[in-house]
């Protein structure tokens, strides 16, 4: 966080909302540039988000959760895509595991490749996927969403007596933004990485449940709206970028792994266990062609669908 987040410019506050967990407060007490508020009492997820709120007027807020990995220029991406139109409210991240907002396939665990890390596999999506249009959605996600202070002016925050533990409170404040006349959005270039569901556990299911069934009863159209939203040909460009994103990303762990300059078309030079082999590593589209044997240079290769053998550690 504070090594991709310029504090000179924007305040970093973390509330504690009376942890069990004396470490916890132990380390964030010993953290410098950063506002830490400790709740005398645990007062609900979504209580102190709206203290976090009220705390950072009268800025603009991202909520960000704390089972996150945030990657380089995630909140410059997040403004830009928030100000890139003067009735957008609100502009959520993508993620590799944040539900729908989950890329390059959603609503799962993208895994990424071990070889590579965090900074650079974000900076890759940042680069496939920033000149992608920007989709317009019904809803964001509480897990990193920017929300203009002029929203939260006009319609408040979020309703913790109807969601107090969280899931459903982030739904609604987005729909009751867009019957306002505002606009939620997914922000292309801001890539930050999610442990999803670790900040409730085993309560998940039920809290999501609870929270679903208030969205269905106050926002009728909300399920259809986000069918629409999500299989929109601007969601399906913004996909198939992070699919050349995790495409790029395996080949570079595969260039970690065993020592490949990569070279279209031609030659690349491996060096190991004393033998110096020579091969080609050819990307085609979406493939990624390997040669037959390694040992000899040979016009014969298998193309190796992304789905299947180097395609698997992308997903």
């Amino acid at each position: 966080m504070q090594k991709h987040t310029n504090l000179a410019e924007n305040r970093l506050i973390i509330i504690d909302d009376a942890s069990t967990d004396e470490r916890v407060r132990e380390f964030l007490e010993g953290l410098s540039n950063i506002e830490f508020i400790c709740n005398e009492r645990n007062i609900g997820y979504t209580e102190t988000c709206n203290k976090g709120i009220s705390l950072a007027a009268p800025r603009d807020v991202v909520l960000l959760n704390s089972d996150t990995i945030v990657t380089p220029r995630w909140l410059e991406s997040l403004r830009v895509a928030a100000y890139s139109a003067s009735d957008i409210g609100t502009a959520t991240a993508l993620s590799d595991n944040a539900g729908a907002f989950s890329v390059p396939i959603p609503n799962q665990q993208n895994k990424k490749p071990d070889e590579i890390d965090y900074p650079d596999y974000g900076r890759l999506m940042r680069q496939f996927c920033g000149g992608c249009e920007i989709p317009d959605v019904p809803t964001g996600n509480g897990f990193c969403m920017f929300i203009k202070r002029e929203l939260i002016n006009q319609i408040g925050d979020f309703d913790a007596a109807a969601f107090p533990r969280g899931y459903g409170e982030e739904n609604d404040f987005c729909m009751r933004a867009l019957n306002a006349g505002w606009r939620n959005v997914i922000a292309p270039a801001a890539f930050v990485f999610h442990r999803r569901a670790s900040s409730f556990g085993a309560e998940k299911e039920r809290l999501l449940a609870a929270g679903m069934k208030i969205i269905k009863k106050r926002h009728p159209d909300y399920i259809q709206r986000v069918r629409d939203a999500f299989s929109s040909m601007s969601m399906q460009n913004l996909q198939k970028a992070a699919q050349h994103a995790a495409i790029a990303a395996g080949a570079r762990a595969i260039e970690t792994r065993v020592g490949i300059v990569k070279r279209a078309g031609s030659p690349s030079i491996i060096a190991g266990d004393g033998i110096t082999r020579r091969v080609f590593m050819l990307l085609e589209g979406d493939r990624i062609s390997l040669p037959q044997n390694d040992a000899t240079l040979t016009d014969e290769s298998i193309l190796v669908p992304v789905t299947q053998d180097v395609g698997q550690e992308l997903a």
